[in-house]
């Protein structure tokens, strides 16, 4: 099989559908501040730059305050709770364990690229039963710079001594795409996923496919 060198992942919205334990979590954070509690799929709307992003688009959505100071208290309750109810309900998407073994087989580098917060990838990772496949995993605090810089997708190249032509980006949002374009690095998108409410046909990848096992097909 022809592979690409290297295949590096988003991990919300494109390996994990994680919304409905941030959704969760977001509106027990929000209860306790006297907030309106939030849709789902407002919060499918929200996810992709963060904790810390989430949570102010989500009090901005209701007129209340997202000064720092509060952002900084509502974060740390957020990462306390989400922390303990990481994989209440997030599930897989289906295709991702086999196509990840059958790469991983095949000799491929995989490695995570997320804008969550390192621990809590390794979390959703570990709990998923994930983790075995990735030897390189970067969120959005390893490096001083997160998507849409390329700096942790080319950091995620040199990690697994892969040339960024050689190497694939797979994710769900115009973050990935615009991150994969900076680091010259081709990149793939799934339609299932949370791209800030935008259709992801229109954020220009390269290719979209069905689900992660068309990977397959084209290596």
């Amino acid at each position: 099989m022809s592979l690409y060198q290297a295949y590096l992942f988003d991990l919300d919205g494109t390996l994990v559908d994680s919304a409905p334990d941030l959704h969760a979590t977001l509106n027990v954070i929000l209860q306790e501040e006297g907030c309106d509690p939030v849709t789902l799929n407002a919060v499918r709307a929200f996810i992709g730059e963060g904790a810390r992003r989430l949570l102010e688009r989500s009090l901005e959505a209701q007129g209340e305050r997202s000064d720092p100071a509060r952002l900084d208290r509502l974060l740390d309750r957020y990462l306390a709770y989400y922390g303990s109810h990481i994989a209440d309900h997030s599930q897989v998407y289906p295709g991702v364990r086999h196509t990840l073994a059958t790469l991983q087989a095949a000799g491929a580098g995989l490695a995570v690229v997320t804008n969550k917060f390192e621990h809590l990838a390794h979390q959703v990772l570990d709990a998923l039963e994930l983790s075995a496949f990735f030897p390189v995993v970067l969120g959005g605090d390893s490096l001083p710079e997160r998507k849409p810089s390329a700096a942790p997708l080319l950091e995620a190249c040199a990690r697994l001594a892969a040339a960024p032509e050689a190497t694939l980006m797979v994710g769900d949002s115009r973050t990935d795409i615009a991150a994969a374009r900076a680091a010259k690095i081709s990149v793939l998108c799934v339609p299932y996923g949370y791209n800030h409410g935008e259709p992801i046909e229109a954020a220009g990848a390269d290719g979209i496919i069905p689900d992660l096992s068309a990977l397959l097909e084209r290596s």
